[in-house]
């Protein structure tokens, strides 16, 4: 198969698109052609719906985003209609964290729906969870990485390997670091780096369901504490160890979406980054979680039958990528088996 992206996100350090982002109609059909002609496969994308130009989702143009959106299902509908069930198209059905944009999901499994009434295959993806950004001391990202204190109080700890956290708990440290981080979170040179952190009502201390309340956030804490956000956030780094903020599919405030999607014939479970950014998002226990969260443990909505999280997991997975080996117990696949005790499954904290 083929994998590209047309995300206004995916940009090389330069600030350069990736290659696809722009791609025409007439290069995406040659590209599904010579899938088909190879004998078939998968065409995966990922995809904003918005990527018509060079810009930046600040100027986005609503009305020319929906121009942009038909073309893509023109071309969507033309792969169905000349090579059938042959190129079989997926892309991870997201949304972002704006309650607006919870339109995007009736958008997308209108997409499926056209795509199937035109003889083709699409089997959207849906995050287990939303997609978030890990903070901790030792992470790539958390508020005070511009920290000069921070920064030679982490080298020093490199050089005598001495363990970072305990050093930061130093009620000097902390001082110096705050009132460092304090000055740049409203120095307009730093907005871009303090902008990608906030809102503080949407950083929530971790928890293992990864469904949190207001009441988890950072924003609710420090009102209940009468100190500020960025104090709360070194504290619960400093004990707690981790913090974590939604990126994306976090519209509802919960995951009633993710539950239509899950429910839904033509998604399985995807889009998991488990280590292409490694220290900030960590999407390997998605499958583990199906079963804790899902199956066993939800309390602010329906949950899913264990029968059905197997499946989607297992089955229609093995069914998307063509595995005909494997994705049921039956006599001559492969004994491809986990045996789990779901009783005693744990979400352990990154």
């Amino acid at each position: 198969g083929f994998s590209t992206s047309r995300l206004l996100m995916h940009r090389d350090n330069s600030g350069f698109l990736t290659p696809g982002t722009l791609a025409t109609a007439a290069e995406v059909l040659a590209m599904a052609r010579a899938i088909a002609n190879a004998g078939g496969g998968i065409f995966q994308w990922a995809a904003d719906w918005v990527s018509y130009d060079d810009i930046s989702y600040s100027n986005v143009d609503l009305a020319k985003g929906e121009e942009y959106q038909a073309h893509e299902l023109k071309w969507m509908k033309d792969i169905a209609q000349e090579h059938g069930e042959k190129v079989s198209m997926t892309w991870v059905l997201g949304f972002s964290n704006d309650p607006r944009s919870l339109a995007m999901v009736d958008l997308q499994l209108g997409f499926l729906e056209e795509i199937k009434a035109s003889g083709g295959h699409a089997v959207a993806q849906s995050f287990v969870r939303p997609q978030g950004f890990l903070w901790s001391f030792i992470a790539r990202l958390h508020p005070f990485l511009l920290s000069p204190t921070f920064t030679s109080l982490q080298q020093q700890c490199r050089a005598e390997n001495r363990d970072l956290v305990t050093a930061l708990r130093d009620p000097g440290a902390r001082q110096r670091i705050l009132a460092e981080t304090t000055a740049m979170e409203g120095s307009p040179a730093h907005q871009e780096f303090f902008n990608m952190l906030r809102p503080w009502d949407l950083v929530y201390r971790w928890t293992p369901h990864y469904e949190p309340t207001r009441a988890d956030s950072v924003q609710a804490i420090s009102e209940g504490l009468g100190r500020t956000p960025l104090e709360v956030s070194y504290d619960l780094l400093a004990s707690d160890g981790a913090l974590w903020k939604p990126f994306v599919t976090w519209g509802a405030r919960n995951l009633s979406p993710h539950h239509r999607l899950l429910m839904h014939p033509q998604v399985v479970p995807g889009g998991d980054d488990a280590g292409a950014h490694h220290t900030v998002i960590m999407d390997a226990t998605n499958s583990s979680h199906m079963l804790t969260h899902w199956v066993r443990d939800r309390t602010r909505g329906p949950r899913l039958t264990l029968e059905h999280a197997v499946r989607k997991m297992t089955h229609e997975i093995a069914q998307l990528f063509s595995l005909s080996d494997r994705g049921t117990l039956e006599v001559g696949k492969k004994a491809d088996l986990n045996v789990l005790d779901l009783n005693k499954m744990e979400m352990c904290k990154p």
